[in-house]
């Protein structure tokens, strides 16, 4: 069952920011949850016989509706495995994973990839996605894509009650270890830069954003989204201001109208 609570955000994030696909309700469980799948769910190997990436099976739900199920047989992306916690991290901080893509030498690797976050080693056994407003269990984390209007909209949801920002170390690359492994260890709000993957692969357009939202944090975004949206100053779609400047014309065009109606 969803929660009043994730229902008032779903309603917040549609009313004021209006994004152009799904926003993604996730459920992370732990290998002692034994709650039943949700009905008609299918691991992406069900579905599409095969394995993807991460980032993949999130561009499947926020475009398609599916809803699925993401487990360890279903990532395609070695780096995905570790961030999420399958695989031991060893190797990535190592920083060869980084060179030659992404850094000059192992040394800058290793330092590139020390602050991604990693969950637990072998605390999940699998991932539950699927469009929030169509999920049929309450999510630990809410995924929203956009552009940079609409993030911005999201991270003044954030800042409105504390003032707080939202500090961020962006890498371009990584970017499930920014809006999930991040956002379910601190239960902190994040927002992310697609990387490559999410580019190649899942298709993230380029004008495109992640902010991502902990359970712990929901009613504190659905407030500072409808308080924002309600002092009318910060609205997506933006309210631009020169919308109201009166236009000019060359003078040329007025000869189209009579002379007591030509601009003096």
């Amino acid at each position: 069952m969803v929660s009043e609570t994730t229902k008032k955000l779903t309603d917040a994030i549609m009313k004021c920011i209006r994004p152009l696909t799904y926003p993604i309700a996730v459920k992370v469980i732990s290998f002692d949850d034994d709650s039943p799948r949700p009905e008609r769910a299918k691991t992406v190997t069900e579905l599409l016989g095969h394995p993807v990436a991460f980032c993949q099976g999130f561009g499947l739900v926020r475009r398609f509706g599916y809803t699925l199920v993401f487990d360890e047989a279903c990532h395609a992306c070695p780096p995905g495995l570790v961030y999420t916690g399958y695989y031991p991290p060893d190797v990535i901080h190592e920083g060869n994973n980084a060179v030659p893509g992404y850094a000059v030498d192992k040394a800058a690797g290793a330092a590139m990839e020390a602050p991604n976050a990693l969950i637990p080693l072998g605390k999940i056994k699998e991932f539950w996605l699927s469009p929030l407003e169509k999920a049929k269990f309450d999510p630990d984390i809410v995924v929203v894509y956009g552009n940079p209007a609409q993030i911005a909209r999201m991270i003044h949801a954030n800042n409105y009650s504390t003032g707080e920002g939202i500090a961020n170390l962006a890498f371009g690359r990584a970017a499930c270890s920014g809006y999930i492994s991040a956002v379910y260890n601190t239960q902190k709000c994040n927002y992310v830069v697609p990387s490559g993957g999410e580019r190649i692969f899942a298709l993230t357009q380029d004008d495109e954003m992640i902010f991502s939202i902990p359970s712990t944090q929901f009613e504190k975004i659905t407030e500072g989204l409808e308080n924002t949206h309600k002092a009318g100053l910060v609205r997506y779609p933006t309210p631009y201001q020169g919308m109201k400047a009166e236009p000019g014309f060359p003078p040329y065009y007025w000869n189209i109208v009579p002379e007591e109606r030509r601009k003096k």
